[in-house]
């Protein structure tokens, strides 16, 4: 099934697109799941919070969450859970 097909679902080619969205929504725009696109939202200033939810479990390879990134971060909370998963919230500078 094509998801584009869903009501109210439409394709941002560029980020002065994202830009105008933010601008007239009202709430938070919400990524799960896309490190590329988190990636653009913080290169581009565009993103203001970023929530990390940390899972106990070690991978020998992959790709890093910051790396290369010039944003600046400041820990405004954090949250354990019984499973060992940590949420670390970071305000964006």
């Amino acid at each position: 099934r094509n998801p584009l097909s869903w009501n109210g679902v439409g394709v941002l080619a560029d980020p002065d697109e994202i830009r105008n969205l933010k601008e007239k929504t009202k709430g938070n725009l919400l990524v799960i799941g896309s490190l590329s696109l988190v990636h653009l939202l913080l290169e581009e200033k565009l993103a203001d919070e970023v929530r990390i939810f940390l899972y106990p479990l070690l991978v020998k390879e992959g790709r890093k969450l910051f790396e290369s990134l010039e944003s600046d971060f400041e820990l405004v909370s954090q949250q354990s859970f019984q499973s060992g998963v940590v949420e670390l919230r970071y305000k964006v500078k």
